[in-house]
C-alpha cells in the first residue's frame, strides 16, 4: 500500500509544475514601462487551506488553456497543478498578429506576453486572444500647408492672421477667436473620415472646436461641430468625423475655434483625410 501511494504521489507531482515557488497573494499587472501589452500578467488565488493531503496526495486543480488563431502559448491545453503552486507560460503572437486579451475564469486581464499563475486555489479556464494587426492608412483629400496664399480668414476676436514661412500666425485679443473658410469646399463628407489640425497654442485656454456647414446643417451650430481638448504648446488633433451624424452630404464652410482667450497661435497645417485599414504583414 505504501509503495502504491508513493507511486501515485510521484505521478501527481510530475504533472504539477516544477516551478512551485512561494508567492504573494494578489492580482497585478507587471511591466517595466507603460506599454500597450504588459510583459507579464500575474493571476493569484487564495492560498490553499492548511489541511492534510488526501491519502497522502497533494490537493490538485485542473487548468485548461485555449488560444485563438494567431499565436501560441507554451502550455498544455489541459494539465493538473498542485494546489497553491505557481505555473507560468509565455504568449507568442504569430507574424502580423497581436495578443489582445488574457481571460481567466471569465475575467479579463488585458494583453500580456507572459502569464503567471500564483498560489493556484481553484480550477482555471484560461483563454488567450489573438487578432490580426490592423493599421490605419490616412490619405489626404484636402490639405492646407500655408505655403502661399490661403483662403482661411480671421473671425471672432482673432485680431490678425498672416501667412509666413509655411505657417499661419494668428493673434487673439479675447474670447472666441477662430479661423474660418468662408468659401464652400464642395467636398463629399463621406470621403472625409478625419480632420487633422497641427498648431501651437500660446493661450491659457485648451478648448478646441470645429464647426461645419452642409445640407443637413446649413448654419454653424453646436450640433454641427466637433469638440476636443488641446494642450498649451504643440498640438496635433485628429478628429474622427463619424462621431457626428450631421457629417453628411457636401461640405460647405468650416470654422475652427483654436481656443477661447487672448494669445497667439501658429497653425502648421489643416487636412481632411480618408482612412483605410490594412493588415500588417
Amino acid at each position: 500500500m505504501k509503495k502504491f501511494l508513493a507511486l501515485c504521489l510521484a505521478a501527481v507531482m510530475a504533472l504539477a509544475s516544477a516551478s512551485m515557488i512561494a508567492a504573494d497573494d494578489g492580482i497585478m499587472l507587471i511591466s517595466e514601462a507603460p506599454v500597450e501589452v504588459a510583459e507579464e500578467v500575474v493571476i493569484s488565488g487564495v492560498k490553499a487551506p492548511a489541511t492534510a493531503p488526501i491519502f497522502g496526495l497533494p490537493r490538485t486543480v485542473k487548468v485548461t488553456v485555449d488560444a485563438t488563431e494567431g499565436g501560441k502559448v507554451n502550455a498544455p491545453a489541459k494539465f493538473i497543478a498542485a494546489m497553491a503552486s505557481t505555473r507560468s507560460f509565455t504568449v507568442t503572437p504569430d507574424e502580423s498578429y497581436e495578443v489582445t486579451d488574457i481571460i481567466v475564469n471569465g475575467v479579463s486581464y488585458g494583453p500580456a506576453y507572459k502569464v503567471v499563475l500564483k498560489n493556484i486555489a481553484t480550477n482555471l479556464d484560461i483563454q488567450v486572444k489573438f487578432a490580426q494587426k490592423i493599421v490605419e492608412v490616412f490619405t489626404p483629400v484636402y490639405a492646407e500647408t500655408f505655403d502661399g496664399e490661403t483662403k482661411w480668414t480671421k473671425g471672432g476676436h482673432m485680431d490678425s492672421v498672416a501667412v509666413a514661412d509655411g505657417v499661419l500666425n494668428a493673434v487673439s485679443i479675447g474670447g472666441d477667436p477662430n479661423i474660418n473658410h468662408p468659401e464652400a469646399f464642395g467636398l463629399n463628407c463621406d470621403d472625409i473620415d478625419v480632420i487633422r489640425v497641427k498648431f501651437v497654442n500660446n493661450t491659457e485656454d485648451t478648448r478646441f472646436q470645429i464647426f461645419f456647414t452642409n445640407e443637413a446643417n446649413p448654419g454653424y451650430s453646436e450640433a454641427g461641430s466637433f469638440k476636443a481638448t488641446s494642450v498649451i504648446g504643440e498640438n496635433e488633433l485628429v478628429i474622427y468625423t463619424a462621431d457626428n451624424a450631421l457629417w453628411t452630404g457636401t461640405l460647405a464652410n468650416m470654422r475652427i475655434d483654436l481656443a477661447n482667450g487672448a494669445g497667439s497661435f501658429v497653425v502648421d497645417s489643416i487636412s481632411f483625410e480618408t482612412v483605410t485599414y490594412e493588415v500588417v504583414k
